[in-house]
């Protein structure tokens, strides 16, 4: 049986950090049965939490940064690449 998500927003209410440990426990507890999706996130769930919402482009920016943690995260041996993703300087790691 898989466990997948809908799409999961890891730019403004969840910290990426804590949607990589999320997902790695369930997969600890339940091995290749999961799942899931990263997305942008939609303005009628995150305006009315008091978040501006900027343009697609910083988004974007922002869910390309969150996978990167989420991947030094999971995979820490590997080497990071940062030459083909632009950084927009939402998180940091150390």
């Amino acid at each position: 049986m898989q466990f997948i998500t809908g799409v999961t927003a890891p730019i403004y209410r969840y910290h990426p950090a804590i949607i990589a440990q999320a997902f790695a426990s369930l997969d600890i507890l339940y091995p290749k049965s999961i799942g899931f999706g990263l997305g942008t996130g939609e303005s009628m769930n995150e305006v009315p939490l008091g978040f501006d919402w900027p343009s697609q482009k910083v988004r974007l920016g922002k869910l390309i940064e969150a996978v990167q943690i989420i991947n030094r995260l999971w995979y820490p041996e590997r080497p990071n690449d940062h030459g083909s993703i632009k950084n927009e300087g939402l998180y940091t790691l150390g």
